[in-house]
């Protein structure tokens, strides 16, 4: 016998209309009275009747969620966070990839695909944001901003970077660090670089900035152009290292195997960190260093902002920042106290 909605108010000790203002947030309920409904749901196996939905309300149930590239592990693990948020509401998520995401919110959008759209990566784009913004359109931005009417969810990048930095250059003998940025035009790298200088304040440090594409081949290609150019200079080494700071963790990971191709030793004669906390960076020889982002906190208060405007909120584009935390592996010496 097919579960409906009185199965889960009775379960949960509360009205039908009640369930129903859970599932489709149409009104707000104490967090008491929505973690009951969503435990019966979850108790009772629930499937909501999609095509029932659809047509009383002419939705689709469908989140769009556009990504630039999933080159990154970061934006898998979000894919997956995003989607178990989502599933409790009866909502399926739809997931392209697409070099302009914002054009492709536009055109699915014109098709009548989804509900709302979540969007990673991207540049912003002018014409996409004319059309957002005279047609409006449920979105949310997670990880970097693309326009003024579109709320965002992100790290604290700057603070990220001021913590990284602060741990690279609490080695005693820091002396040279090398910052591997991500494309400079784009605000979580400028917020990044702010905080990369902030640590560096007031201190007598050698620094260079080389700029990457958030890939691992572009910052082997970072380190090692920078080792090849400094060949006559000292060599780093354990009572002088190099440090490095990177934007992201591919770039980081891709450093430390320039490191090794020259026989330097990362952890050792190279200290690096990165930023992002991508499982993988746990896993890397030596482990990682670097900053977390807190994954499923972010994508948490994304989709809850858009199902909020789905539901006809309003928004007024405005800008959310996680503190995330500085894991201290051994890629950096560990901690120089």
């Amino acid at each position: 016998m097919a579960i409906t909605i009185r199965d889960i108010a009775q379960r949960a000790g509360v009205s039908v209309a009640t369930v129903s203002r859970v599932l489709n947030r149409t009104k707000p309920v104490t967090p008491a009275v929505r973690e009951a409904v969503l435990a019966a749901v979850s108790d009772l196996d629930y499937v909501p009747s999609r095509m029932a939905q659809n047509l009383r309300s002419s939705r689709t149930h469908t989140i769009s969620f556009i990504l630039s590239s999933i080159e990154n592990p970061f934006f898998p693990e979000l894919i997956e966070r995003v989607t178990q948020t989502v599933s409790p509401f009866g909502y399926d998520v739809r997931v392209s990839i697409a070099s302009s995401p914002l054009a492709h919110v536009v055109a699915l959008h014109k098709q009548k695909a989804f509900d709302g759209a979540l969007v990673v990566g991207g540049d912003p784009d002018p014409e996409s944001l004319e059309y957002i913004n005279t047609n409006p359109i449920p979105i949310v931005a997670i990880d970097r901003a693309l326009g003024p009417h579109i709320p965002v969810f992100t790290a604290d990048n700057g603070q990220g970077a001021f913590e990284c930095t602060s741990h690279l250059l609490s080695h005693p003998n820091a002396g040279h660090i090398l910052h591997i940025q991500g494309p400079a035009h784009l605000p979580i790298c400028q917020d990044r670089e702010a905080g990369f200088l902030r640590a560096l304040d007031g201190r007598n440090v050698a620094v260079v900035d080389v700029e990457g594409d958030f890939t691992a081949e572009s910052g082997r290609a970072a380190l090692d152009s920078y080792l090849a150019e400094h060949a006559g200079d000292a060599a780093p080494s354990p009572s002088a290292p190099l440090l490095v700071f990177a934007d992201n963790d591919l770039m980081a990971i891709g450093a430390m195997s320039a490191a090794a191709t020259r026989s330097f030793t990362p952890g050792l004669d190279i200290l690096v960190a990165g930023f992002d906390g991508i499982d993988l960076a746990q896993w890397v020889t030596p482990a990682l260093t670097t900053y977390n982002q807190p994954i499923a906190t972010i994508a948490a208060a994304a989709v809850n902002k858009l199902l909020e405007l789905i539901n006809g909120a309003t928004t007024d584009g405005e800008i959310v920042e996680f503190e995330g935390e500085l894991v201290v592996r051994q890629s950096s010496g560990g901690n120089h106290d």
